[in-house]
């Protein structure tokens, strides 16, 4: 499962760059840079922080990450 690559196919299909998407979501570029390249691992709460934005529930993004459909 790659978390970090379904965020950032995920933003780049909304339109979003990092910085809008940290914004958006209240989170730091660096800490949002840190998950796409899975430095980092998101909590429940970012995720959930993430999923707002991206329209979509937690459920259904790490079903994509799991599947890697993207």
């Amino acid at each position: 499962m790659n978390i970090g690559l379904t965020i950032n196919v995920l933003r780049k299909r909304k339109g979003l760059s990092q910085e809008q998407l940290a914004n958006e979501s209240y989170l730091s570029r660096h800490y949002l840079y840190k998950l796409e390249n899975n430095i980092a691992n998101p909590t429940i709460s970012t995720l959930e922080k993430i999923c707002i934005v991206l329209d979509l529930k937690v459920s259904e993004l790490i079903s994509l990450a799991e599947q890697q459909i993207l």
